[in-house]
């Protein structure tokens, strides 16, 4: 029987009243943004750690990928999984708490079992590993956060890397910014932007989407396009949609060698095509609404839908806007479930919990408390002359972290007293 989990918080979001971003930043231009104390009314109810296993919410679409035959079809899937993992982003316009050194968070699903372990303090560097019947993925991150001008700019650094486990397929790929906008005032909104680049070495594939800035008039707001290239170089398919709801893809069709030849040539094809695009941009929507999704159906005729959004709960805006996934994160397990987790577990963190609650005022006491704590245990470390060890991944000799296996073994007797 599928375990059924909460669909809300215990209470919901507090409000920040006259407490702006600007109070906080002004003195910060410029300076890395993850060495800077934030008000605990500016985090959302979760560490890092718990909101990097969101890019699972999708798990099923790496299922298919595994069971596919088709390499430019496991290529698609993978980049629909990928472009799927930024979509909770949506108005999360809160930040996850930093995780203390040494804190963990696994996640049990019926298909999949995922550990993070924070295993490094300064840089900070989040490591995930993921594991299921059909793939393998891992992470290793290190968000960096600027602030610059009227923006705040998150550049998610790190490796991610996932392995199809059946034809044992290897991709990797690169992250895109996030950018928020109007921190001096007016409403808070953001967008990701910049080139995402996807490869299999395998199988020679590789994918490439640009997210496109929103613009003066947000005419292009959370879209992105791109395309599957070959390993001789050719486009091969058309990816495009909205990172926020859906993802497409459509045959490419070149100009000299296009199967949709018509009487007028090709070359005046794709200028109509061309023309139809501008004509569709310049008559979209009011600022703020890009234009639809049928826009995109003229243009790429022959497009499949590979991954839509689920719809998030009716309450989602009075819980940080939480999906249905992100709600459940932080919910502690029951009996025996709840007895075989360490000590150093995200959910057993007060600040988090009071946080959870609406205890603003607790929340900010445990919070400095906890961030206090962190750096005595730091000097005390230095003074034995020491390092900091993590237990559950190790560096490997290319600088990054790899899973060593052990935690599902359970002994958890050298976990820390870090809350």
């Amino acid at each position: 029987m599928m375990k059924s989990f909460r669909d809300r918080l215990p209470a919901p979001a507090g409000q920040r009243h006259d407490l702006s971003p600007w109070s906080v930043l002004k003195q910060s231009m410029g300076k890395e943004l993850t060495r800077i104390t934030m008000p605990v009314v500016f985090n959302e109810p979760l560490s890092f750690l718990q909101r990097m296993t969101e890019n699972a919410e999708y798990y099923p679409l790496l299922v298919q990928a595994n069971n596919s035959d088709d390499p430019v079809n496991r290529m698609e899937l993978v980049t629909a999984f990928i472009v799927s993992t930024l979509s909770s982003n949506l108005d999360r316009l809160n930040k996850p708490f930093n995780p203390l050194l040494g804190e963990t968070y696994e996640l049990q699903r019926e298909d999949y079992k995922i550990v993070c372990e924070q295993v490094s303090h300064h840089p900070p560097i989040s490591a995930l590993h993921m594991e299921s019947p059909s793939v393998i993925f891992e992470a290793n991150l290190c968000p960096k956060l600027r602030f610059s001008g009227t923006q705040i700019i998150i550049k998610p650094e790190g490796r991610m890397s996932l392995t199809l486990k059946r034809l044992q397929e290897t991709y990797s790929w690169s992250h895109v910014n996030c950018v928020v906008h109007n921190i001096l005032v007016g409403k808070l909104w953001f967008e990701q932007n910049g080139q995402m680049h996807i490869s299999c070495k395998q199988s020679s594939l590789q994918a490439s989407i640009k997210f496109k800035p929103a613009g003066s008039d947000q005419r292009d707001l959370h879209r992105f396009e791109g395309h599957i290239i070959d390993g001789d170089e050719r486009k091969i398919r058309c990816v495009f949609g909205k990172w926020t709801e859906y993802l497409k893809v459509a045959p490419y069709h070149d100009l000299d060698h296009s199967p949709r030849r018509t009487s007028e040539g090709p070359r005046k094809m794709y200028a109509k095509l061309n023309r139809l695009t501008q004509s569709l941009t310049v008559g979209s929507s009011p600022a703020g609404k890009s234009s639809s999704a049928e826009d995109d159906n003229l243009v790429h005729p022959d497009w499949r839908l590979l991954w839509e959004a689920n719809k998030r709960p009716e309450h989602s805006k009075d819980h940080y806007n939480f999906t249905m996934f992100a709600v459940a994160l932080n919910e502690l397990p029951e009996g025996d479930e709840l007895q075989r987790l360490p000590r150093t577990d995200c959910r057993f963190r007060p600040d988090i919990r009071k946080l959870e609650e609406g205890d603003l005022d607790g929340a900010a006491l445990e919070k400095s408390r906890l961030e206090e704590q962190q750096r005595e245990r730091r000097k005390a470390l230095k003074k034995e002359g020491k390092q900091w060890e993590p237990l559950w991944f190790k560096e490997t000799p290319e600088g990054s972290w790899a899973f060593t296996g052990q935690y599902w073994k359970r002994e958890f007797s050298a976990a820390p007293e870090i809350f």
